[in-house]
């Protein structure tokens, strides 16, 4: 019980401090069918023949006269468009007699598709008469596909974010102008990802496996992405907070004050609680900030912590760490786990996941320490909670990084609070939840409470340096 409760606490810890990962991809519904048969299915990755098979299944992809696949072949633009239209059940009877397209004749097999595709504003040319039906298709390519397939285009795309995840790609000078809102989007959602060391590798082509795997996320998560969709369309209560929120955590520059407070209570009465008291005091200048923490814990493996002191000055990749009484600093390289949760678009991310389908009430004016602010309470549900406390990678007593779910949590009761001043900016956001949360494997039962208060103040200066480096005495692994 006691190694639960102790995972708990980090893993709620490292979640309220950091924020957690959306994992928020795609949309759509298929028809069905008598099921195409794939007869070399077993060539294919470990990692795509589900999708393969469940697509299959549908209707959506099929096989060649022979029934192969060909999983690792590289997917030509008119397979690609085929495989789009199958999976969002476009009717291809409703269709122009002339052809848009000089590559793509009347009578083709590809004919229905392409044209289907572009009137529903799916695709454009490489031309404006030509459409590169036989072209390979780039991965910036079907990017721009499938967002397109969710109902966006440059009209509504363009303008409406940052370039937050294709400023940090190591290749981002490989993505094209024209497809940078694109493969933002398609990041930041969670529909596609980069290939390995920091890249998008927007000029590779797609093998045919691959966008069979992208296509079931498509299908499997449509309700997700169609809230993104919906918020980049404006279509949301209170457009002002949504906005707030989805900007704060990339851009916020200022001062940051808060406190978190964590309460875990064995319902057996086996072991002790576990209580953990965070305060944070400093600066933020988007993912950089210089941090004073005061952190107590007691019930963690049956030792008490009391008002221990840190400062920590994050610049990039590195943390300067400063322990109280100390004249000198350690450097040490931030954890891949910190980079993930960071890039992740930290608490306003999972918030946002939740805004359209949870009840938002704006509760009028509060003066916020001298300052008059408007209200705004969100109300989780009990699965939203769950779904948000178990999907960040958390760090396993061992030390190690993975994937792990806490537990179920059941009889919760949750607000995320926002409070918004007259420019519309945050200045203060308060998160109370209480519940209980249970996991058989690792015999949890416990109640739950947290409270978290933030305030922001923007108006406070920013000088966010590294230490002078006479006083960084080494460099260690976190």
């Amino acid at each position: 019980m006691r190694f639960g409760l102790q995972r708990l606490g980090k893993s709620l810890a490292s979640k309220a401090i950091t924020g957690g990962i959306i994992a928020a991809v795609a949309i759509f519904g298929a028809g069905t069918a008598q099921a195409a048969s794939i007869k070399d299915i077993d060539k294919s990755s470990d990692y795509a023949k589900s999708a393969i098979a469940a697509l299959a299944q549908s209707n959506i992809i099929s096989g060649d006269q022979n029934s192969n696949f060909h999983p690792h072949d590289t997917l030509k633009r008119d397979e690609l468009i085929k495989m789009v239209v199958n999976a969002l059940g476009i009717d291809i009877t409703k269709i122009p007699d002339i052809q848009t397209f000089k590559d793509v004749p009347k009578g083709s097999w590809e004919y229905p598709y392409v044209e289907a595709a572009y009137l529903n504003g799916i695709v454009k040319g490489v031309t404006a008469d030509t459409f590169g039906a036989e072209d390979k298709c780039t991965r910036e390519q079907m990017a721009a596909i499938f967002v397109r397939a969710v109902g966006l285009n440059d009209d509504n795309i363009k303008g409406k974010q940052d370039y937050y995840h294709v400023d940090k790609l190591n290749d981002k000078d490989n993505v094209s102008g024209w497809a940078k809102d694109y493969v933002e989007f398609v990041m930041t959602s969670g529909l596609m990802g980069g290939t390995g060391n920091g890249n998008f590798s927007a000029a590779n082509y797609a093998q045919r496996e691959q966008v069979a795997v992208l296509i079931q996320r498509f299908l499997n998560n449509k309700d997700n992405i169609q809230k993104i969709v919906k918020g980049y369309l404006g279509e949301v209560d209170y457009p002002e907070l949504y906005n707030a929120i989805k900007n704060n955590d990339r851009t916020y520059k200022g001062g940051i004050n808060a406190d978190m407070q964590l309460t875990l209570n064995d319902l057996t009465g086996y072991n002790p609680p576990f209580s953990m008291h965070l305060k944070m005091d400093g600066t933020a200048d988007g993912q950089n900030y210089d941090m004073t923490y005061s952190l107590s814990m007691d019930g963690y493996d049956g030792a008490s912590v009391e008002n221990q002191q840190f400062r920590i000055i994050k610049i990039s990749d590195n943390n300067y760490v400063q322990q109280s009484g100390s004249n000198t600093w350690s450097i040490q390289p931030a954890t891949e786990l910190q980079k993930q949760l960071e890039e992740g678009n930290d608490n306003s991310s999972m918030v946002l996941k939740y805004y359209i389908t949870s009840p938002v009430i704006k509760d009028g004016q509060v003066d916020i320490n001298g300052v008059m602010a408007t209200k705004y309470t969100i109300k989780l549900n009990q699965d939203s909670f769950n779904e948000l406390i178990n999907s960040s990678p958390v760090m396993m007593e061992s030390g190690t990084e993975a994937e792990n779910s806490i537990g179920d949590l059941t009889d919760s009761n949750g607000t995320v609070e926002y409070y918004l001043d007259s420019n519309n900016q945050i200045i203060k956001e308060a998160i109370n939840y209480s519940g209980n949360i249970s996991d058989l494997q690792n015999s949890l039962d416990a109640s739950m409470n947290i409270v978290i208060d933030v305030n922001l103040d923007a108006s406070k200066p920013v000088d966010i340096k590294a230490p002078d480096p006479t006083q960084v005495e080494s460099q260690n692994n976190i």
